[in-house]
């Protein structure tokens, strides 16, 4: 078990504090896109019973998957050359209101955050058992990546579309990010989810992520084949705790998926303060 307190990594807010982050941000967002009438319509609500803040929505002229689709890419490729979007990826992601939902258009990924919409993800724990201690392959991301570049990682990081199959998924991206061949990567468990809300300027990230865990042979060394990590390195639990609650050494949201590692495997126990609201700050997000 590890010793001493505990605490939640320092992007996680409380409610009062997100609740005003966000409308701040919708406001200052809605500045940017209200020019665009045709695709985006302000329903102020009913101001007779107390809805007066009312909410964004698609004007209704928007009335097809399809055409959604289409109206939106056009507003937010004039955003992206305007620099209001930023990390543009090439790739459009579904829009649901849950995993296994009905897709109402797609978006660039980029933009995902600046309209708040859900975003799902995987993570697998690479772990290794050795004189009766577990330790963690965590990985350096890339100098070249567009975010977080150079900070520590979980082993197996992506993206996951919502519906789609999340264990074909994985055992694709071991591939690519580890080397771990498909018949390793095929025992991978799965074993839960966090989720997690987090505003920064005009984006609030509302993302799920489905959490895996590997046990792999001591004498398995990892390798990166898409070029999106710099090196692996195998860690003690206890100085992975260490670097998930310092600023600036673990990619945030991935620092969620350790702490539940951590939980699940026994090595953060309820008698360590800040137990219970750590462990519900995992799954503080949209659990859907």
């Amino acid at each position: 078990m590890l010793a001493g307190n505990i605490r939640s990594p320092s992007f996680l807010s409380s409610s009062k504090a997100k609740s005003l982050a966000t409308y701040t941000r919708v406001y200052r967002f809605w500045e940017r896109i209200k020019r665009f009438e045709k695709i985006f319509f302000h329903d102020p609500g009913d101001l007779r019973i107390g809805t007066g803040n009312g909410w964004i929505t698609l004007h209704p002229t928007c009335n097809s998957t399809g055409e959604r689709t289409r109206q939106i890419d056009t507003i937010l490729r004039l955003l992206e050359n305007e620099k209001n979007i930023t990390d543009w990826r090439n790739e459009l992601c579904p829009v649901v209101t849950r995993f296994d939902g009905h897709r109402y258009f797609s978006i660039e990924r980029a933009a995902l955050p600046f309209f708040g919409i859900k975003c799902y993800g995987l993570h697998m724990n690479g772990f290794v058992r050795m004189n009766g201690k577990d330790f963690l392959w965590i990985s350096r991301r890339s100098k070249k990546k567009k975010s977080f570049a150079g900070i520590m990682d979980n082993m197996v990081v992506a993206g996951q579309t919502p519906g789609g199959n999340c264990k074909e998924k994985l055992i694709q991206k071991a591939l690519a990010k580890a080397n771990i061949p498909v018949h390793m990567a095929q025992k991978a468990v799965s074993c839960g989810h966090v989720s997690y809300e987090q505003c920064n300027g005009l984006k609030m990230k509302r993302d799920v992520i489905y959490c895996y865990d590997l046990e792999l042979p001591p004498d398995f060394l990892p390798f990166n084949n898409d070029g999106d990590i710099e090196d692996f390195k195998l860690v003690s639990l206890a100085d992975v705790a260490k670097l998930v609650c310092t600023p600036g050494q673990y990619k945030l949201n991935s620092a969620l998926v350790v702490m539940d590692f951590l939980f699940r495997h026994g090595h953060i126990h309820p008698l360590q303060a800040g137990y219970i609201r750590l462990h519900e700050s995992l799954h503080s997000g949209d659990n859907h």
